[in-house]
């Protein structure tokens, strides 16, 4: 009866922390998740803003290169020079000048020259943007940003890309550079699984603690109701003992007040 008794208390102490040990380490595994989301689209948003300066400076840095010859230059007689320069020029992976006209003709291309002279105001890519149309737009009305899909040398195929372009008045110049950005959705990936990893790991050790703690929580439980439960079965003895024709009234009342 007394081991009953023991095991009762045990399991409606040890129950309740058990189960808010579960309730809490399973809201911590679920925020962690939820977070993980807007942490993702943080970090996408920090790698789009890392390329957008990034060609920004580049783009600086190609109008550096011809700034003389375009401060002195007089009815476009330096353009050739400037773009001879221009084509030269290369940063990152596949990184590259372009310029348009106004009117969408290409006036310079320093990976594809057999473009020069064709008007592509009307060309869009498979997604259905205007490509030179909107690099006008965003270089003369815009913040110069533009994203669309491109051919990308290095992998002979189409690939999203960060295009950002200025334009040069003086010669009706839509200068432009522009960065591929099928990395970011690829490291994106593999900071999201690197997370998820870090929360179930995390997870896991708060468990081990938990049931640590729990462990030494029963241990202890154990212990007090032990010593509780004690009194009482002394004076369960006792009342036997007097049931079977012995025992001491004078210990059974004993017992009842350490019990009371």
């Amino acid at each position: 009866m007394t081991l009953k008794s023991r095991g009762k208390l045990l399991l409606i102490t040890i129950t309740p922390l058990l189960l808010i040990t579960l309730l809490i380490t399973g809201i911590f595994y679920w925020n962690g998740l939820n977070a993980l989301k807007t942490q993702a689209q943080d970090y996408r948003t920090e790698l789009i803003t890392t390329h957008e300066n990034s060609l920004k400076a580049n783009l600086r840095m190609g109008r550096t290169a011809i700034k003389a010859l375009y401060e002195s230059d007089v009815n476009g007689s330096n353009k050739e020079k400037a773009k001879a320069i221009l084509k030269d020029m290369r940063f990152a992976d596949d990184g590259y000048f372009f310029a348009y006209n106004s009117q969408g003709v290409n006036t310079l291309h320093a990976i594809k020259p057999q473009l020069e002279g064709k008007n592509l105001l009307s060309l869009k890519d498979s997604n259905g943007v205007s490509v030179i149309a909107g690099l006008i737009k965003a270089s003369t009305k815009g913040d110069g940003y533009l994203y669309f899909s491109w051919h990308k040398p290095s992998i002979d195929a189409q690939a999203p890309k960060l295009g950002y372009a200025e334009y040069l008045s003086k010669w009706d110049w839509v200068l432009g550079t522009g960065v591929y950005i099928d990395d970011v959705d690829s490291q994106v990936t593999a900071y999201i699984k690197k997370r998820k990893t870090q929360i179930s790991n995390d997870t896991t050790y708060a468990i081990i603690l938990s049931m640590i703690g729990l462990i030494i929580t029963t241990f202890i439980i154990g212990i007090i109701v032990t010593k509780a439960l004690k009194p009482l079965k002394n004076m369960v003895e006792n009342l036997h003992d007097i049931a079977q024709g012995g025992g001491d009234l004078t210990n059974c009342s004993g017992t009842l007040n350490l019990v009371t």
